[in-house]
């Protein structure tokens, strides 16, 4: 799931980045002194539902959604249940999980161990509700390797799949197929959810972390190897307050008010600390001084950071490209992904071998591990440096995520500009019908309208109410031309007006006109 952030700068470069980087540290102080740091997404609301969902990648056990067990490396519609809209999109390492409109859990691909939580341990190709209680609304859901977790709008949270470690945190090691309430300490309100391959983590609304599951590595951080079947408490060093949780195979990531912290297995260097050797208890990732984090994300065996400029750093195993480098060289301490330059990314997430990132005008950027075609370009390469992935035109993106080796993404209707005309009579203020338009774009950079412009569209005529819109407009400067006017007008002598500037992404520009009557025999318009 994405990550909102109050403080977050586009990409700067050259002189100004000095000055963004002071003026976003020195916010970042104040804002994380009074506690007010982003809080996960799902505590500020879950994105714009939508009935269109694609996938891409690996598709063995039926993960892509499509009724098939092919795989795609270009995105592809997800089978929806008729009249289903999802809100959030989460994966697991071989299944995909999501949130619809109306609080219920659909969830697709591998179901060896009952991970999809319909009562059966049946792969499934296409999405299938989760059987939870009928009272249960979910807002939050999590997927780790053969497990799933679901936060409920009333507290409770349940998990489903398997449990040999207790990562269901059940208090038992028992598979559950279906939805089982998980055992939360007393007077505990959890606002995050987040998966390992056999471990949980759960952020609490006092900034805490709770773990259970597998620990054989230290991923639990509460200084044992011990595996827990219960949630118990991670050793977070006082006085930092925890912003976002993430689970690695083995490893385990959280954003603080001060940093990023990280403990479990170390042996590919996914800690970021430098020396290899895993740690039981929370260390601080070696993360360039004077940095905000906005956003972390846990690899498989690795990690990535994005900060308030925009610039992301990684760490860890690189062995498919996935710390976006342009190498495949291992690094245990942090690293600046290559980012294109005209990138604004705004959020990100970690498959296990590959890396998503949001960008600001609603599209996506992938790097890391393409041989099943994950990275969505229409091949099936390592892609070590970032790339966009061919997403269908008009379309925005909403939500995303990745597993072992694919991708689904949720999109809605592109926002686009628009203008419209309001064309009325000089001295009543009536509207005027009849009146017609043309629209031009500004494209040869001289001021004013110029036949070398480029015309956009066809023609637009007033209707009754004396409107006519031009819409699907990209960001630019237009002029409205008026070529035409209702009998008993006259045209004006300027009938241009602009240059009128929009907004591609849902800017509407109110262009107001009028024409005085002008009695001229029928059918001259221009006497």
């Amino acid at each position: 799931m994405r990550l909102l952030n109050p403080v977050r700068a586009r990409r700067a470069h050259g002189r100004t980045r000095g000055r963004a980087t002071a003026l976003a540290t020195a916010l970042s102080a104040l804002v994380a002194g009074l506690g007010l740091l982003a809080p996960p997404a799902a505590a500020q609301g879950p994105s714009e539902p939508t009935d269109v969902a694609m996938s891409w990648g690996y598709n063995a056990y039926g993960q892509l959604g499509d009724g098939t067990t092919d795989n795609r490396s270009l995105p592809g519609d997800v089978t929806l249940p008729d009249g289903v809209r999802l809100t959030d999109v989460e994966a697991g390492a071989f299944h995909n999980l999501a949130v619809t409109s109306e609080g219920r859990v659909l969830a697709w691909g591998h179901n060896s161990q009952g991970q999809l939580g319909d009562g059966s341990t049946q792969d499934r190709s296409t999405p299938a509700e989760a059987a939870l209680p009928d009272d249960v609304t979910v807002t939050q859901v999590a997927g780790g390797g053969e497990f799933t977790l679901a936060l409920a709008s009333d507290g409770r949270l349940f998990a489903w799949g398997d449990n040999a470690y207790g990562q269901l945190g059940t208090g038992d090691l028992m598979d559950h197929p279906t939805p089982v309430e998980v055992t939360l300490p007393d007077d505990v309100t959890l606002t995050q959810i987040a998966c390992g391959r056999e471990h949980a983590l759960a952020l609490t609304a006092t900034g805490d972390v709770l773990a259970w599951g597998r620990n054989g590595n230290g991923q639990l951080g509460d200084n044992t190897t011990t595996n827990r079947m219960v949630p118990t408490w991670v050793g977070i060093p006082g006085p930092v307050r925890v912003l976002q949780v993430s689970g690695g195979w083995a490893h385990s990531m959280a954003r603080t008010t001060t940093g990023v912290l990280a403990w479990g297995a170390n042996a590919e260097g996914q800690l970021g600390i430098g020396p290899l050797g895993q740690q039981n208890l929370p260390v601080a990732v070696q993360l360039p001084a004077g940095i905000t984090v906005t956003d972390i994300g846990a690899g498989a065996y690795s990690g990535v950071a994005l900060t308030s400029e925009g610039d992301a750093y990684s760490w860890g195993h690189n062995g498919w490209g996935q710390l976006g480098n342009g190498t495949t060289d291992w690094r245990n301490t942090p690293g600046p992904v290559l980012l294109p330059e005209d990138a604004d990314v705004t959020d990100i997430v970690v498959g296990y071998y590959h890396v998503m990132a949001g960008t600001a005008d609603g599209g996506l950027l992938e790097w890391g591990e393409g041989l099943h075609g994950e990275v969505g370009t229409g091949d099936f390469v390592v892609y070590p440096l970032p790339v966009r992935p061919q997403l269908p035109e008009g379309l925005t993106v909403t939500d995303y995520t990745g597993g072992w080796a694919s991708t689904v993404a949720l999109f809605v209707p592109r926002a686009q500009g628009a203008i419209t005309v309001r064309k009325t009579d000089a001295v009543s203020g009536d509207p005027l019908a009849g009146a017609v338009f043309r629209l031009w774009r500004e494209t040869n950079d001289e001021p004013g309208l110029q036949p070398d412009d480029t015309p956009v569209g066809e023609g637009c005529a007033t209707d009754d109410e004396g409107l006519c819109t031009f819409e699907g407009l990209e960001s630019g400067s237009y002029y409205v031309e008026e070529t035409d006017v209702p009998e008993g007008y006259k045209l004006p002598k300027d009938p241009v007006t602009g240059p009128i500037e929009v907004d591609g992404a849902g800017g509407h520009v109110n262009v107001p006109l009028d024409n005085r009557r002008h009695e001229c025999p029928k059918g001259d318009k221009h006497c």
